[in-house]
């Protein structure tokens, strides 16, 4: 291992001083070999960076699950003329639940999620969510998708 450190590195082991008992000597130690082998060339820094960028890249890709996968529940939001502070998913008393009702489509025992009757037309034709959108926190709380609206 010695013979292969000293033809690597051109590194010479240097005689041990004399010196008095109980201080440190000069030896050959860590710190040395690397200094006599040289710093961090481009080569180095260039390994460093790819193999930082896999791993980078595989940390990315698992927090993904994080804040893109999570998609909660959500309907549309009553107008405010309507139901004023719309937003929590499940209704909060009679009153609100037949406001839902009446003014959002059930599909399979669910709410629709992207759609709202028009309240102005008498065909009861569906409009797309005009007041954004009511997300349910029960499970998730407060997620990225919520934040920016997806």
């Amino acid at each position: 291992m010695a013979l292969l450190v000293d033809s690597l590195c051109n590194f010479q082991e240097e005689p041990a001083p004399q010196s008095l008992p109980g201080t440190p000597s000069t030896t050959a130690t860590l710190d040395n070999v690397i200094h006599q082998c040289g710093r961090l060339g481009r080569f180095q820094w260039r390994q460093y960076c790819f193999l930082n960028l896999i791993q980078i890249s595989a940390g990315l890709a698992s927090f993904y699950y994080v804040f893109g996968a999570a998609e909660p529940d959500h309907r549309c939001r009553l107008a405010p003329s309507l139901w004023p502070n719309d937003d929590t998913y499940t209704p909060i008393n009679q009153t609100h639940a037949l406001f839902l009702q009446l003014y959002i489509p059930t599909k399979d025992g669910k709410w629709d999620q992207c759609h709202l009757f028009d309240s102005l037309n008498i065909n009861k034709s569906l409009i797309e969510c005009p007041n954004g959108l009511v997300f349910d926190r029960s499970i998730y709380g407060f997620t990225f998708t919520e934040a920016i609206g997806l």
